[in-house]
């Protein structure tokens, strides 16, 4: 059995109380940093909280500029109005106004979508984490069952008492009651919540627990929600081999065959690690979650990462995410409420959240569907920051943000009309790799197959006493640049072990190539930091996951509703902020400047030819003149002297 410890993310939140004064927000046509400020304009007394806080319209007399939304002010205010109507939304719930993330990833309109359901109905989330408290009584409702906890030999036993409230504050993301008149509500508040406390209270596990969590639920959840993972101190991480096994069962037997969703968080870390440096969510099958604050921005901790799909809202800038909390002393605050919470711990429900209303509007989709959808229903948030660019297939990527930020009702509309992923095909393609050949190294590698790419992984092991120092780079045949692992801008701290920062066997992936064609010349390039010491490759393999790129019904797919398409007409009234230098900028060469499109136009990439239509290497037709002159002419010397004139065409390559 393998014995690891594991993080809950819990780095970023704390046990004290939120409070802010009554804010007081004017700003032209009502939009700050690209984000329309009247949906959350309002006021809540946060239960026991004082003084009030609210957006209100007027201009206020001594206001202050506000560094998170530029344009926007703030003041005290003592007679703020009441919140606008909102259709669909939790008006009966007090909390619910303050929970800014609801208006950021558009979940009202994904709710006027959903009806006249309610929003999750019929669709079950399992949060894999430290226990969610069944009996609260804002969640209590939608509690379904079995629930299980493992304890600290790795064996499954009943539902026990839950003491740490992280797994509690991630449910009531998901799926906290509406409209009962108490705190907030869910993103997918009508869906079923599971608690499988993994965890516990040593945040030490068991690959075998791992397993049999999966397992235990992959025809009774839907989703499973994981805001936990590696520890950021950069001590090697490994996925044990029952979990791996676990995760294909799920993938070909969950969800009746169509795969159960599995959702992880990207990692506390921040620019010293990467999210490709965790197993869970570098997996092919998994979708890798980052985070922005309330300035559409990247969040101080979340992690760089090829591998990472979406990002979605936490805290870091000035509002935090409010939540559900203990009902005791071991909970985030003294209330059964949390206005702190925050991390990509908080990030990842509000996917799983999100996931639920794309089954609930679609439920026929399977893994791969799910994260097609998402891909191509995301918004372009923080549009100026550097390491944006248009892959080959002429979608948006980014390291920081994958393919943007989570949108629930772009989300429900292409869900609606997806078509349907054809059957996967995975090809290995073979680096040519040679053990002990010094880094930096760096090989071509010609794929002849075609496919419609969803995932390229890379499965390296160099030797190398730090991790930090060496950098790991892939282009491909449409000259777009991955940064699968970065440099890191911190040397091991003084109380780190510094066998822990070694660079160890790395299974490394990237969704940027998304729809792409696979055939042409790959480029790998292993590099290390100028100065450091030598190292040298021990291991390189590779693989590739996609479809079949003449059955792929590729203009089908990018037809509909685009979205990590530039933000929509409300978002462009004023010019986001300039992002902060990118850590990762220089990282990677500048992709070229793409030729404009029309905003009507699907992003298409263009086909290769047909096979019928392939042009003739010159050395086939210099073959076929040179039989015909052979058959035809009686002139040896000819022939002899043309075949000269030729033969570096034969030799070329």
């Amino acid at each position: 059995m393998i014995l690891s410890a594991f993080f809950a993310l819990a780095i970023w939140q704390t046990r004290v109380l939120k409070t802010q004064s009554c804010i007081c927000v004017y700003v032209l046509s009502y939009f700050s940093n690209g984000i329309d400020v009247r949906p959350i304009l309002g006021c809540d007394t946060h239960g026991q909280l004082s003084p009030e806080w609210c957006y209100v319209r007027q201009t206020c007399l001594d206001s202050v500029a506000s560094v998170a939304y530029p344009g926007a002010h703030w003041i005290e205010c003592h007679h703020p109005p009441a919140p606008p109507p909102q259709p669909h939304a939790c008006i009966d719930d007090p909390l619910y106004v303050s929970q800014w993330h609801q208006q950021r990833i558009s979940s009202p309109a994904a709710w006027s979508l959903a009806q006249p359901n309610t929003p999750g109905f019929n669709v079950t989330v399992v949060v894999v984490d430290d226990g969610v408290q069944i009996t609260h009584p804002d969640l209590r409702d939608n509690i379904g069952a079995p629930n299980y906890a493992w304890n600290a030999t790795g064996h499954r036993t009943p539902h026990v008492k839950v003491t740490s409230p992280h797994g509690t504050a991630c449910a009531g993301i998901i799926a906290a009651v509406a409209n009962n008149k108490k705190g907030g509500c869910g993103i997918s508040y009508g869906a079923t919540l599971l608690s499988a406390n993994l965890l516990g209270e040593t945040f030490q596990i068991y690959d075998s627990a791992e397993a049999d969590v999966i397992d235990t639920y992959a025809n009774i959840a839907d989703v499973y929600s994981n805001s936990w993972g590696p520890p950021d101190n950069l001590a090697p991480a490994f996925m044990g081999p029952e979990a791996y096994s676990a995760l294909e069962r799920v993938r070909t037997n969950g969800r009746n065959g169509k795969g159960g969703i599995v959702v992880f968080a990207a990692g506390n870390g921040g620019p010293n690690d990467n999210a490709n440096f965790d197993p869970y969510c570098s997996h092919e099958y998994t979708i890798c979650v980052g985070s922005i604050g309330d300035d559409d921005q990247k969040t101080a901790y979340s992690e760089p990462g090829a591998c990472i799909l979406v990002v979605a809202p936490s805290g870091g800038g000035l509002n935090s995410i409010i939540t559900t909390d203990l009902i005791n002393e071991f909970g985030y605050s003294y209330t059964n409420t949390t206005y702190a919470f925050s991390g990509t711990s908080a990030s990842t429900p509000i996917v799983s959240a999100v996931v639920a209303l794309v089954l609930q509007a679609n439920s026929s989709l399977t893994w791969r569907d799910v994260q097609g959808v998402l891909a191509h229903s995301t918004r372009r948030n923080d549009p100026l920051h550097p390491d944006w660019r248009q892959n080959g297939a002429g979608l948006w990527v980014n390291e920081w943000y994958g393919f943007g930020a989570i949108d629930a009702k772009l989300a429900i509309e292409t869900a609606k009309t997806w078509p349907g992923m054809p059957e996967m095909t995975q090809i290995y393609p073979n680096p040519g790799a040679v053990y002990g050949t010094p880094l930096p190294w760096n090989a071509t590698v010609f794929v002849e197959e075609s496919l419609s790419l969803e995932r390229v992984s890379l499965l390296y092991d160099v030797s190398h006493s730090w991790k930090g120092f060496v950098r790991v780079r892939l282009r491909s045949p449409s000259n777009t640049w991955s940064l699968m692992t970065s440099y890191f801008n911190a040397l091991p701290g003084a109380n780190r072990n510094l066998s822990d920062a070694r660079s160890v066997p790395t299974a490394a992936s990237s969704t940027l190539f998304r729809e792409e064609n696979s055939h042409g010349e790959w480029l790998i390039v292993i590099d290390i930091l100028q100065g450091s010491e030598m190292g040298s490759i021990l291991k390189v393999n590779m693989s590739m996951n996609g479809v079949n790129w003449y059955n792929s019904n590729l203009s089908t797919i990018q037809g509909s509703p685009p979205s990590n398409h530039p933000p929509n007409s409300s978002h462009t009234s004023q010019p986001p902020l300039p992002s902060s230098p990118s850590i990762q900028s220089t990282d990677f060469p500048p992709p070229p400047i793409p030729l404009p499109i029309p905003s009507t136009a699907p992003l298409v990439p263009p086909s290769p030819p047909s096979p019928s239509t392939q042009s003739i290497p010159i050395k086939n037709i210099v073959l076929i003149l040179l039989c015909i002159l052979i058959v035809v002419s009686s002139c040896g010397s000819l022939v002899l002297c043309m075949g000269q004139r030729y033969s570096h065409l034969f030799n070329s390559t």
